[in-house]
């Protein structure tokens, strides 16, 4: 048997192929971009903005691709408020669709399925009122789909099909007593946790639907089709699994918070980054609904996505086991991409021959095109003075990677492919210096431009 890339795999492996490379890391002629990556040379360029100082990329909020490829959003903080700006590929100026105000805290962004347009949950009179407003891209026009007058704690925001905005609520916790001492660690879940799910319809002017769910809300990821969702864990939330036809929640029974992945193309199942047993190592599992059973896809990584319905791409390393990630955390390993399709007992593997260590491989993302068969990899890996950061784009096809960019470890990287899988958008900065950069990896540079950032987001 052949040895997988830090897979523990319930099949026995038909047969494995290796195939050493090595990245030019260094390269003539980089772009040294106004965030905090340089572009390798020979990295197309399509388009470059500049964002004003203090407007910042946040974590879980990858750019969005609207329009039919002809916008890119995104979602910063802005001196601490949180802003949506549209970036038109083009002619078209950037807008600032959302942004928080004394009345109104942008707290959730959904796009529809097909990306014709967005939906924000704003908080509006304190927390006691949600309105849910939609903004049509093509034509930057907006309009209000529902207000909700009841007063929440949290809320979560999804478009899982293109007649429904699903917008989950639950309510304020009880008032504390002020004098009481506050513990120093979330409180577990109430046995009688709660909340409402309001199916919003976006074609009519019906009135919500609403559901009750016995379980604790955290931040939802949902499937395909709308059928599932999933509640990631959050503070006392454990992570869960929703059944909409059902109307009833599932334990998943792992330690939360989780980070939902990637989704099958059918919703059969989900990947999702989340720790290992042992409490320490970040890894990547896989949940199948129609049995519950949950399998390891990657120790000490979170890089993964589905390439169909029954096969998957994954970061990891050949030589990394649970035991020695738990044991030796800056142990050094070879990062190295699997191709697996456990049902057919298949596994490829090729080494990107970067030298990185154990928990940098761990905090290692990946996005991924199913149009261009592309994935884009966020690889950790040590530098001569200080933890350096390489995007690496790998095609599933060819089995063949290019170096798009490096930069030091510091701030945020968020990354998302075009509809068509030819150009990949990065955020990318903090709170100093940040700019919207769109490569393409596999085609011909487009005119460059630099559109200015709009008046109202800094």
């Amino acid at each position: 048997m052949c040895a997988s890339l830090g897979l523990i795999l319930a099949v026995a492996l038909a047969g494995c192929a290796a195939r050493g490379s090595k990245l030019p890391l260094q390269g003539a002629q980089p772009l040294q971009t106004s965030g905090i990556l340089t572009i390798a040379a020979g990295v197309p360029v399509v388009a470059r903005s500049v964002q004003p100082p203090g407007f910042e990329p946040l974590a879980y909020h990858p750019p969005i691709w609207l329009n039919q490829g002809r916008d890119v959003a995104v979602v910063g903080s802005s001196h601490g408020r949180t802003t949506l700006v549209d970036f038109g590929i083009g002619p078209r100026q950037p807008v600032v669709l959302a942004a928080d105000t004394p009345d109104a805290v942008l707290s959730d962004i959904a796009p529809n399925p097909d990306g014709s347009a967005l939906a924000v949950a704003l908080a509006r009179s304190g927390g006691r009122r949600i309105e849910v407003v939609g903004f049509d891209i093509a034509t930057r026009q907006k309009s209000s789909l529902a207000t909700i007058d009841r007063g929440f704690d949290t809320l979560s925001m999804g478009w899982p099909t293109a007649d429904t905005i699903a917008l989950a609520v639950n309510e304020p916790p009880p008032r504390k007593d002020a004098q009481a001492p506050q513990p120093d660690t979330d409180p577990p879940a109430r046995a009688d946790a709660a909340f409402e799910l309001y199916l919003i319809p976006v074609k009519t002017r019906r009135a919500p639907a609403r559901v009750t769910f016995k379980c604790a809300l955290s931040p939802l990821s949902w499937s395909p089709n709308g059928s599932y969702a999933v509640g990631q864990g959050e503070g006392a939330a454990p992570p869960v699994l929703l059944d909409l036809d059902r109307k009833r929640c599932a334990p998943i029974n792992v330690p939360g918070p989780i980070n939902v992945l990637a989704w099958a193309p059918r919703g059969a199942s989900f990947i999702f980054a989340g720790l290992a047993p042992g409490g320490s190592v970040t890894s990547v599992f896989q949940f199948d609904i129609a049995s519950a059973h949950l399998s390891p896809v990657a120790i000490s990584s979170s890089a993964a996505a589905y390439v169909s319905d029954t096969s998957m791409v994954a970061l990891g390393s050949r030589g990394l086991t649970l035991a020695r990630a738990l044991a030796q955390p800056q142990s050094q390993v070879t990062a190295e991409v699997a191709l697996m399709d456990p049902g057919q007992g298949l596994l490829k593997i090729s080494s990107l021959g970067v030298p990185t260590l154990a928990d940098m491989l761990a905090a290692s993302t990946m996005v991924y095109s199913p149009s261009s068969a592309m994935a884009a990899i966020e690889l950790f890996a040590p530098g001569g003075v200080a933890a350096m950061r390489h995007i690496v784009a790998f095609s599933t096809k060819t089995q063949r990677e290019a170096l798009l960019a490096s930069g030091p470890a510091t701030g945020l990287v968020l990354m998302a492919w075009s509809p068509d899988g030819k150009t990949l958008a990065l955020f990318h900065g903090n709170a100093s210096v940040s700019e919207l950069t769109l490569v393409a990896p596999g085609g011909a540079a487009l005119t460059a431009q630099q559109p200015p950032f709009p008046a109202g987001a800094s």
